[in-house]
């Protein structure tokens, strides 16, 4: 264990919706941290089952072993209203978001603490995770890119499980947009990347294990939740507006078409032209050059499903301006 005399830097916040069936195996996971004392923040966000019990008992038994658990009742729906309200409760310096089906490895939020207290300029620290599939088979997720806007935009790089931020920071930026449903980590990851903040990048075997969940708000397929994509991709253009950023709106055009082009592939071709043709629109100022390598970036993914964004980097990198860690 850590030493006990160390005031706690950073808090872990998890909104949760019954999850009862789910949420002991991650529970359990915050249990097993090495980290003490160790801070959390659970906002049940009106859940109708048996987690509101689940969680208190948890609470009794956990607290007399270092872990403080505030909880907080936020019956408004919406993740991101969860989020934010739990934020409203954080003290720390750092906050960590986590999500209720997930688990992190016992050594984790210790690794994360301490290169928190060597590196205390760092706003935002990021790591690979592991996501494991129903038959237990895991797929490593990584974003190595010299641009990490570019990367986030692309490749999640700053999905809610990934990184730890400032809690400053957090606040300054706005918290978690409350009007999105649906790739609401995308849009706040974009928000604070705009600032330039100081980043890093914990180098090590991934430590947190992401299970994909069959109610999941984004759904199994794209074109499950094509207007709320479309809002949030809308939210990330204002996000980059008039900031040393804007340059970046580049790539939230090609995942618009990356996006469109798995409309496709999903069966949904009208929904999928219909996509592309409001990316083409929103990047009407760029050349014509530009434009018709956003359709070129579109037709590869839907023949091949894949390669959309490797091709993208490929093609528009002279584009962008890099954020660099």
């Amino acid at each position: 264990m850590n030493n006990d005399s160390k005031e706690p830097i950073l808090t872990v916040v998890m909104p949760v919706r019954n999850r009862a069936a789910l949420l002991p195996r991650t529970l359990l996971s915050i249990e097993r941290q090495t980290l003490r004392p160790l801070k959390t923040v659970i906002a049940d966000n009106g859940s109708t089952d048996s987690t509101p019990q689940i969680i208190e008992q948890w609470r009794q038994r956990v607290e007399p072993q270092g872990i403080s658990v505030t909880v907080v009742s936020e019956p408004r729906p919406g993740a991101s209203v969860a989020r934010n309200a739990a934020l409203a409760k954080v003290t720390t310096p750092y906050t960590l978001h986590f999500d209720s089906d997930d688990e992190m490895l016992p050594d984790h939020l210790a690794m994360v603490d301490a290169y928190l207290r060597l590196h205390t300029d760092t706003e935002i620290l990021r790591w690979d995770v592991t996501i494991m599939d129903n038959e237990g088979w895991t797929t490593l997720k990584s974003v190595d890119d010299e641009d990490l806007l570019r990367g986030h935009i692309l490749h999640a790089a700053l999905a809610s499980q990934r990184y730890a931020v400032a809690t400053d920071l957090l606040r300054s930026v706005g918290g978690w947009d409350e009007t999105l449903t649906c790739w609401d980590d995308l849009e706040l990851g974009t928000r604070l990347l705009a600032r330039k903040p100081v980043t890093a990048y914990l180098r090590c075997e991934p430590r947190v294990v992401i299970h994909p969940s069959d109610d999941s708000i984004t759904g199994r397929r794209y074109a499950d939740s094509h207007a709320a994509q479309m809002l949030a991709l809308d939210a990330c253009r204002r996000a980059l507006r008039h900031t040393d950023a804007e340059d970046a709106t580049i790539w939230l055009d090609a995942k618009g078409m990356i996006v469109a082009a798995h409309y496709a592939r999903e069966g949904e071709p009208q929904m999928a032209e219909r996509t592309a043709a409001a990316v083409l629109n929103a990047a009407s100022g760029r050349s014509r050059a530009v434009r018709m390598k956003l359709q070129l970036v579109r037709l590869v993914t839907m023949i091949a499903g894949q390669g959309g964004c490797a091709l993208a980097k490929w093609l528009l990198q002279p584009r962008a301006k890099a954020h660099r860690e």
